[in-house]
């Protein structure tokens, strides 16, 4: 899956993936049948996009694949425990943002063999000019238009063990990060967030953060 890359186009978006031919999935499908899916602990109601899609993915992974959006009628609740119960995600793993910090993986890198890049942590936003690990003490931050309230550290899987660009897997960067980053067993880089409502963001805002 690492090798599939995505272009973000006005109406749509654009796969590629290096033994296919290009797949383009409008931004709004319609006429796709519903389904059941389950994702960790929730199942919710999902909207098929199309057998062309299907065909595409299935060859990509190598497996049998099918291709769902969430529509608008379909509310996934955040985790009560860290969100009130107007908070809603995708199919994101469980939170609707990830922010890293620059200063957290110039530390980690410091540690490696090897570097990394951030691809490894898909976040959304990175922050830099920041201390290393700084974030694990900020309560929220403004960025352009929008307050993020950082709820939690973010415990990493072993998909950060996979190249972005050549799709390999190795040992790092988790092995190293266990070292120095593990808490209650979980393995710890980048924090989940959520939105205080709606608002635009820019490559190069100011951030201001408001500490615990």
């Amino acid at each position: 899956m690492a090798l599939i890359e995505v272009t973000l186009e006005p109406d749509g978006l654009v796969c590629d993936h290096p033994a296919l031919p290009l797949l383009f999935l409008p931004h709004d499908p319609t006429g796709g049948r519903q389904t059941t899916v389950t994702l960790w602990r929730d199942t919710i109601q999902a909207q098929h996009i199309s057998q062309e899609a299907d065909r595409w993915f299935s060859a990509a992974l190598d497996r049998p694949c099918h291709l769902v959006y969430m529509p608008a009628s379909t509310r996934r609740i955040v985790d009560p425990h860290y969100a009130p119960p107007d908070q809603i995600v995708g199919f994101a793993d469980g939170f609707p943002f990830l922010i890293a910090n620059s200063a957290s993986l110039d530390d980690l890198n410091q540690r490696l063999a090897q570097p990394v890049t951030m691809r490894r942590f898909r976040p959304n936003l990175v922050i830099a000019g920041a201390a290393p690990f700084a974030e694990d003490h900020w309560r929220s931050i403004e960025v352009g238009e929008v307050t993020f309230d950082l709820v939690k550290p973010c415990a990493r899987c072993a998909i950060t063990t996979v190249d972005p660009e050549s799709g390999t897997v190795g040992k790092e960067p988790l092995r190293t990060l266990a070292t120095y980053r593990t808490v209650d067993h979980k393995v710890l880089f980048a924090v989940n967030a959520l939105t205080r409502g709606e608002g635009a963001v820019t490559v190069g805002d100011a951030v201001r953060a408001q500490a615990e």
